[in-house]
């Protein structure tokens, strides 16, 4: 066991560490990316610990972090690309949550992984969604409404638009002054 005044000593060393806000609150749109030894357990048990309600969780491959989050309650809905774990198999409490409405009904949107990644893209500039070409011919339009249609001006192209845009998906009516960004 480290000694009480040596186990956050690493904060002085981290400004951000010390003035970081908290990852998110009720009804935010959450998206916590990282594969392997990268998947951000720490975010995703401090989002449990703080016992957050009401999230609509974002990410290309959810995992286990996500799959605890979804098993405490923490979310509402989930926006995805493909559901599971390579390593561990099928994500249980998504199954459950899916299928049985336990710990609480989940509603999920299911994109390419490619839009994804364009979605996030489209986010980041502040855009409302991301053009793509990816759809064509695959089913997931006729399942997702989120995924529509738009005919470029210049060529006439008939092509696919999607968004992770959290400004769009907020549910509370109230309005949020903008977290600042901590960097270390």
């Amino acid at each position: 066991m480290i000694p009480s005044r040596r186990r956050n000593e690493w904060r002085k060393h981290c400004p951000s560490a010390r003035r970081s806000p908290p990852p998110c609150r009720d009804g935010d749109t959450v998206a916590m990316e990282g594969f392997t030894h990268l998947i951000p357990f720490a975010a995703g048990h401090e989002v449990i610990r703080q016992g957050r309600r009401g999230l609509t969780l974002v990410r290309m491959t959810p995992d286990l972090i996500y799959d605890q989050l979804i098993g405490m309650g923490c979310a509402d809905s989930l926006v995805f690309s493909w559901g599971g774990n390579p390593g561990v198999g099928s994500l249980h409490r998504l199954r459950d949550a899916v299928e049985n409405g336990w710990p609480r009904p989940l509603a999920i949107e299911e994109h390419s992984h490619a839009a994804m990644a364009c979605a996030y893209e489209a986010g980041a500039a502040g855009l409302p969604f991301a053009v793509l070409r990816g759809y064509r011919g695959a089913q997931l339009p006729e399942v997702n409404p989120n995924i529509r249609s738009i005919t470029c001006p210049f060529t006439g192209e008939v092509l696919a638009s999607g968004a992770v845009d959290p400004r769009r998906r907020r549910r509370s009516s109230t309005p949020r002054r903008p977290t600042p960004r901590a960097t270390c």
